[in-house]
């Protein structure tokens, strides 16, 4: 068994546990917390997966260091990301303050939400830097111990403390501090001779060029549920999340996962200029990533509905969610495909379009999706979904074919 082999095989477990984590707990806190509540449940994780996304692209960063540079050097580079996160929530969670002026029935919740954001985001940079040095085992057990433990001690939270959606977020915030202490006992065991303000300049650098790259993914894939929510009401954002969870867990386990192996060896091979060797990986991510999608539509097709009855039940649910999903699962393959032309661009720092192209196709969708929910077309979301894709697709694919042409990489 190859050391690649084994290396994806534990990106794959670690992902496949928060997939299942989400397939074994969402019923069960839907059932617990009731659809109101579990609406709002839905809409803060919503938040919070926002804040992930608008980590100011420093896993990207982190990782790619680690791949290409010297031990000291990444090792700085890694601390001065958490310190820059640390002094960037430090300002977020004083803005929120506002929250108690205009929402004062959901300040602890934004606080803690807030709060459960800074660590997983701290912990997901550790992963990426992690998974750039080479130690993809070990980023999969952090990976799959905490995503699988979240939701986990936030059901038995809310089995034996009280049935509240403040108790199952205070559940998560617990797992999440402590990966997060974990973090930061490994990062500083030792002491470093290098020249930091150099290191910190150029990361503010790519923060500023990747902060709104991030900005604008997480606003669609993440704020979408927020608007509904406010728009119409959180009984309505159920399903709909429900089915954008399930269709985004097969490009999780599979898409994300070949993108996190396949991206360091994009990106040392850029740096050092090996033209045959980025050819063959570049042919490699692209066989694997149709091979991902063909599975992906074929299984869906195949399996859908007697998932979706095991899962949730014979009833109105099951039908909103099969309803969304059908549209979800290629706009999420879309997504999954536009990662080829992603990689390169983070391989050659092409942050600048990046960030350009992603904002315009973000406010484009912002309005679009204000303009559908105040109508409540809520079923055309999902088309608007699938355009959005469709549109990044293009546009990554050929900005990724442009950079290798122009620089004669292949």
């Amino acid at each position: 068994m190859t050391t690649s082999f084994l290396n994806i095989l534990a990106l794959l477990l670690g992902r496949f546990s928060g997939i299942l984590a989400a397939l074994l707990f969402l019923p069960v806190y839907h059932e617990i917390l009731g659809g109101e509540s579990f609406g709002v449940y839905a809409i803060l994780l919503g938040v919070q997966a926002f804040g992930v996304m608008v980590d100011g692209g420093l896993a990207t960063i982190v990782s790619r260091s680690a791949a290409t540079e010297d031990d000291s050097k990444h090792l700085t580079l890694i601390r001065e990301s958490m310190t820059l996160l640390s002094k960037l929530y430090i300002g977020v969670l004083l803005l929120s303050s506002l929250t108690l002026i205009y929402f004062p029935e959901y300040y602890e919740l934004v606080i803690i939400t807030i709060m459960l954001t800074f660590f997983i985001v701290a912990q997901n940079v550790y992963i990426y830097y992690l998974i750039g040095l080479g130690q993809k085992v070990r980023a999969s057990i952090e990976l799959a111990l905490s995503s699988f433990l979240r939701p986990f001690v936030g059901l038995l939270a809310l089995k034996f403390i009280g049935a509240d959606v403040e108790i199952a977020l205070l559940g998560h915030l617990s797992v999440a501090v402590f990966f997060a202490f974990n973090v930061n006992r490994n990062l500083y065991r030792n002491v470093l001779n290098v020249n930091q303000l150099d290191v910190r300049a150029k990361l503010i650098g790519n923060v500023r060029r990747l902060m709104f790259t991030g900005i604008a993914g997480a606003s669609v894939t993440q704020l979408d549920k927020s608007i509904l929510g406010l728009s119409l009401s959180p009984e309505v954002v159920s399903p709909y999340f429900l089915a954008m969870t399930l269709c985004t867990l097969p490009v999780s386990l599979f898409g994300v996962v070949l993108h996190q192996y396949f991206q360091p060896l994009i990106s040392r091979s850029f740096s050092k200029k090996d033209y045959p060797g980025l050819q063959k990986v570049l042919l490699a991510f692209s066989k694997c990533l149709l091979g991902a999608a063909f599975l992906i539509v074929v299984g869906y097709n195949l399996l859908i509905d007697s998932f979706l009855l095991v899962w949730l039940g014979d009833d109105t649910l099951n039908e909103n969610v099969r309803s969304f999903s059908d549209l979800f699962i290629y706009a999420n393959i879309l997504a999954m495909l536009s990662f080829l032309g992603f990689s390169v661009m983070n391989a050659a720092e092409d942050y600048r379009f990046q960030s350009v192209a992603s904002t315009i196709l973000a406010i484009a969708f912002l309005i679009c999706l204000l303009v559908l929910s105040s109508y409540q077309l809520v079923m055309w979301v999902g088309a608007l979904v699938i355009f959005y894709h469709a549109t990044s697709f293009v546009l990554t694919t050929l900005r990724g074919g442009y950079l290798i042409w122009s620089q004669k990489y292949v």
